[in-house]
């Protein structure tokens, strides 16, 4: 069944650059979250795709401790015209469960597509939603000052914007196969090609890079057919001239998504990434 699932995901990333794909089947075949899970909750009352799921840690809402919780900040891929928040439940094993037990926030965003407003307003999105976790952090009781943002394909490049542009209190950048820098990349993706070369560039990660910008890991496939691993080679560059602090994980043979690996290899490399954030919060990689 999880075989399936993983290559209906990878199907979906390819895709959804066509705008073609049906979610309802397959977000219906995500598995259940298995604790306790707030879904829905609108950070902008006029768009119904502008809200969030909060994944509290074990125990529930109710049990969390006074203490603010650190956050782990998921937004999901989709080729900007596509794409949902539920993306994350694929990682309910590998990801999800193991940062909950660890006492570990973790929140998934959802965001309006290319299709719905103009380019530029997807990155303003997930600003949106960030803010409203900083204003509700003490209902919420989380720790704003202990944030892991984590993006895969335009998610990625939506966290990285938001990162690198807003960096207080996050820990960590993590970047999967994410694009990079729009200009060079809009030749490939029609989506990124209606806009101007001048919101092109705006919207670039590469034009946001500084030396006070949080530390980034990246993983991508050295096979990526849909966003070549030059994109994360340009941004590397980039980050280094500027002096920030990067890291590159290449996924040998791994196309875009992982779609051609086994579902063994897929979930290695979420456990790679489960253990880089709970380093990046101050946790231990895993509960005694």
């Amino acid at each position: 069944m999880k075989n399936k699932i993983f290559l209906l995901f990878g199907l979906l990333l390819l895709l959804t650059s066509c705008n073609t794909v049906k979610y309802r089947k397959f977000i219906g075949n995500l598995p259940a979250p298995s604790g306790e899970v707030t879904v829905d909750v609108r950070y902008r009352d006029s768009f119904r795709r502008c809200s969030l799921d909060i994944y509290w840690p074990e125990g529930g809402c109710e049990k969390m401790p006074i203490q603010p919780a650190p956050v782990y900040v998921f937004v999901h891929g989709g080729s900007w015209v596509a794409g949902s928040k539920e993306f994350i439940r694929l990682y309910e094993e590998s990801l999800i469960e193991p940062l909950r037990q660890h006492g570990v926030v973790v929140v998934s965003i959802g965001y309006r597509f290319v299709w719905e407003t103009p380019f530029p307003n997807l990155s303003k999105d997930i600003h949106e939603a960030m803010e409203y976790l900083r204003r509700e952090s003490e209902t919420y009781r989380l720790d704003m000052n202990r944030v892991v943002i984590h993006g895969q394909s335009a998610g990625s490049h939506l966290a990285m914007l938001e990162a690198l542009r807003h960096p207080e209190g996050i820990r960590l950048i993590v970047n999967e196969f994410g694009p990079a820098d729009l200009v060079a990349f809009q030749k490939d993706q029609p989506a990124v090609g209606i806009v101007s070369k001048r919101i092109r560039r705006q919207e670039s990660p590469t034009e946001w890079v500084s030396d006070k910008m949080p530390p980034m890991i990246i993983w991508h496939g050295d096979a990526d057919t849909m966003v070549p691993i030059s994109q994360s080679e340009i941004l590397i560059e980039k980050i280094k001239e500027a002096g920030g602090q990067v890291e590159l994980h290449v996924v040998p043979d791994a196309d875009h998504g992982y779609l051609n690996l086994t579902m063994d290899k897929t979930i290695e490399v979420s456990r790679e990434i489960c253990a880089e954030v709970l380093k990046a919060l101050g946790l231990s990689e895993r509960k005694s």
